[in-house]
């Protein structure tokens, strides 16, 4: 029994690593994925259209596709990534930072569920009953 769970040193920092990553990933992609399900489903605002589509276009997108826009976007030459290396000293590009911002904004496969599924619940969860939802409520065998 012991044998099974005896790991070597690069198995178990490739544990701790994924395990680094998907709690980064959950961290920064929960109050997010909660804010955009509360806007979407309750608030009605000029560009809720194009929030809707921001959220689910990674749905759409093959995942390739949406890591190179990551690249562009937050690698050492990129509009976000250049800013946050200068200022602060944050770097994305191929380190376990950007590992963890990939997998919060696509959440695919074995990261989590994607986030726009990981939206659908919460954005429907909160959106408020009517009065009446239906004609058939009434004919419910515990009314």
């Amino acid at each position: 029994m012991t044998e099974i769970f005896s790991f070597s040193l690069e198995e178990l920092t490739a544990i701790r690593l994924s395990l680094r990553v998907a709690l980064w990933a959950t961290i920064w992609s929960l109050p997010f994925g909660l804010a955009a399900a509360l806007l979407l489903a309750r608030g009605r605002f000029w560009g809720q259209s194009l929030l809707n589509v921001v959220v689910h276009l990674p749905l759409v997108l093959p995942p390739v596709v949406t890591g190179y826009v990551l690249l562009l976007l937050f690698g050492r030459r990129g509009p976000i990534g250049h800013f946050l290396a200068e200022s602060f000293g944050i770097v994305f590009a191929f380190r376990w930072t950007g590992a963890a911002l990939a997998c919060a904004r696509i959440r695919s496969s074995n990261c989590c569920n994607n986030f726009g599924f990981s939206l659908k619940n919460p954005r429907a969860a909160s959106r408020p009953w009517p009065s009446r939802v239906s004609p058939a409520e009434s004919q419910l065998p515990w009314r």
